[in-house]
């Protein structure tokens, strides 16, 4: 059975490598940084990859819970994000396989970055949760924090940097195995942002924005969007495409005062050609092979059957929670608590499939089956992964 942490380690091992399957090089991959002058406190993400299907979406705080904005594509995998506290973070894949320290630690089933996010205005607090729990034995990734107190960190499986000097750099590279000289040496982004930050007199956006600038990716990944969080005031400056001379300012509690709602960031910005002729092809592609799938009789129908409350999946998230199906007009999306969601497309009337970006293009990356009882009503589903079958009953 694959559970949502073994789904976790497959696509941090997708997210971990770009074009024909190459590891991440210093030319590739995302770059988070955190800048502060005593007065002012800055967070910054450039997120480096392929998928053009950009996605933020926000979240009301309720029931004691810090309101929040998160950034990353069309399934609402949280890349990174803000809450209105101003605590920041952003992940970064990485090029091998580390094993997490869980000795004393709680294992934690769900969103383990929502809840930091819910819960922390500090990094501190964000710290203490990660000595309390771990949410899977191996990672891909790495993480930065920074706050609205001065405080930044790096948290890789098993060690934690904290910042010093006021400033911090994070690439793709584990600062535990490669020393700050010899990174200077060999990671070209990592040396850039560190002089000019090393250089500047105060933090301010147009200091976070020229660090952006020169580290974004224009190779096989690009920077498809980036952000410069002001920690103190709760507000982003969104860029698109590398194109640093266009920022759309966005305040978190306005928009937090709308509600939950979904935002596509291309949609946000005028429409820039250099994108386009890049993205255009990997759209088709996704639509040519949704195409292929597709059962036009299915989608054609009222959908609403397969809608409804379904028992967690095994391994997934919290047994006690549940995930959601939620009809659309031509397709129906499995929901969980975190708002993490797939889109699935019919391909029989007890088959869907969810098209999900791996390596270079899209694929198939998982079907969901469901089950009816004589009078054709859902009884359950079966998410299906390889020959592995997880089942869900209907609630």
């Amino acid at each position: 059975m694959l559970t949502y942490r073994g789904m976790l380690i497959v696509l941090a091992l997708i997210m971990a490598v770009s074009g024909a399957g190459a590891a991440i090089t210093p030319e590739q991959g995302c770059t988070v940084l955190y800048m502060t002058d005593g007065i002012s406190f800055f967070g910054g993400n450039n997120e480096d990859f392929m998928n053009p299907l950009t996605r933020m979406w926000f979240v009301p705080g309720e029931n004691g819970d810090y309101g929040r904005v998160y950034f990353g594509f069309e399934d609402l995998h949280a890349q990174g994000g803000m809450n209105d506290q101003g605590l920041f973070f952003d992940g970064l894949g990485i090029d091998e396989v580390c094993f997490v320290d869980t000795e004393g630690k709680e294992e934690y089933l769900g969103n383990f970055l929502d809840r930091i996010l819910c819960e922390c205005a500090t990094v501190d607090c964000a710290l203490e949760l990660f000595e309390q729990f771990y949410t899977s034995e191996y990672w891909f990734w790495q993480f930065m924090l920074g706050d609205a107190t001065g405080v930044s960190a790096i948290v890789e499986a098993d060690a934690v940097h904290r910042q010093e000097g006021g400033y911090q750099v994070a690439t793709n590279f584990l600062q535990s195995q490669v020393p700050h000289e010899q990174a200077l040496q060999s990671d070209t982004r990592y040396r850039q942002a560190t002089e000019l930050f090393a250089a500047a007199d105060e933090a301010s956006v147009d200091l976070m924005r020229e660090a952006l600038d020169a580290v974004h990716a224009a190779h096989a990944s690009k920077t498809l969007y980036s952000n410069v969080y002001d920690l103190s005031e709760q507000r982003i400056y969104l860029y698109f495409f590398h194109d640093f001379d266009n920022a759309v300012i966005i305040d978190l509690a306005g928009e937090l005062e709308r509600g939950f709602h979904v935002q596509s960031i291309s949609d946000l910005f005028p429409v820039n050609a250099t994108e386009q002729n890049w993205s255009s092809p990997i759209r088709q592609q996704r639509e040519s092979l949704i195409a292929s799938i597709h059962d036009p009789e299915i989608a054609g129908r009222q959908l609403e059957v397969y809608e409804g409350m379904y028992e967690m999946l095994d391994g997934w998230g919290d047994p006690a929670s549940t995930l959601e199906v939620l009809a659309g007009e031509q397709s129906i999306f499995m929901r969980f608590p975190w708002y993490r969601q797939f889109e699935l497309h019919p391909i029989s009337a007890a088959e869907f499939a969810y098209v999900g970006f791996a390596r270079s293009e899209f694929a198939v990356m998982m079907t969901v089956r469901f089950g009816f009882d004589d009078e054709g009503q859902v009884r359950y589903l079966e998410l299906v992964m390889g020959d592995q079958a997880t089942r869900s009953e209907k609630l």
